[in-house]
């Protein structure tokens, strides 16, 4: 039987079950394909209701067959425990998002580096489950390192560059720097215009944010 004939059957009768029947009956051997379709399947599950895309251990089964046939270092097998990660944030667990967060960010400075683009959105993930809970001292030491980071690696005018700014002075004006916060989305809502254009939603959400702080100055 192919590896894809065993997907269709484990997808529709063994959904409960643990996956890795698909690779005992394929010797190991699966095309990427396949492992991906399944990961993201058990990723999809995981997101609609945890306990069908977990297996009997509580584990994402998508991420767990991807570490199985990938390996836990492999880039597809990182972006599964991101996604994880983030469904756990959403389901308001923000002690085990906060770890697989940072397992995956320390797996990506050490396999990727520290400064690339996938490792600075694991610090991103981080940010926003500290944000979640309420750690702002944290969050604005680490917001301020992926703004910077990003800056100099993507460039000021980058969409991601200029996302982290914008958060960063979200995370400021609580703090009570709100003239600092203020002068960063200036330059954030000035950039966007010349990267975005003076159309797009994120320009237009800097601009009217930046109307209404200056207003209460």
């Amino acid at each position: 039987m192919t590896p894809i004939r065993l997907l269709i059957l484990t997808l529709d009768y063994r959904i409960h079950q643990d996956i890795n029947i698909v690779i005992s009956h394929s010797g190991g051997q699966l095309p990427y394909d396949v492992v991906f379709k399944l990961a993201d399947f058990g990723y999809m599950r995981f997101k609609e209701k945890p306990e069908i895309g977990q297996d009997v251990h509580g584990n994402d089964r998508g991420g767990t067959l991807r570490e199985k046939v990938l390996g836990k270092e492999h880039p597809h097998t990182l972006t599964s425990m991101s996604n994880v990660a983030q469904a756990l944030s959403r389901q308001g667990k923000y002690a085990e998002a906060e770890k697989m967060h940072r397992e995956t960010m320390t797996l990506r400075e050490k396999v990727l580096r520290k400064e690339h683009p996938h490792t600075l959105t694991s610090m991103a993930n981080l940010v926003s489950t500290y944000w979640n809970q309420e750690r702002w001292k944290e969050v604005g030491q680490l917001e301020l390192q992926v703004a910077e980071t990003r800056k100099k690696e993507l460039g000021e005018r980058h969409p991601d560059t200029l996302a982290s700014m914008e958060n960063l002075a979200f995370t400021w004006k609580p703090q009570g720097r709100k003239r600092d916060a203020l002068l960063l989305m200036k330059e954030c809502s000035w950039l966007q215009l010349q990267a975005l254009g003076t159309e797009h939603p994120n320009t237009l959400s800097s601009l009217q944010t930046l109307d209404e702080w200056q207003i209460e100055e």
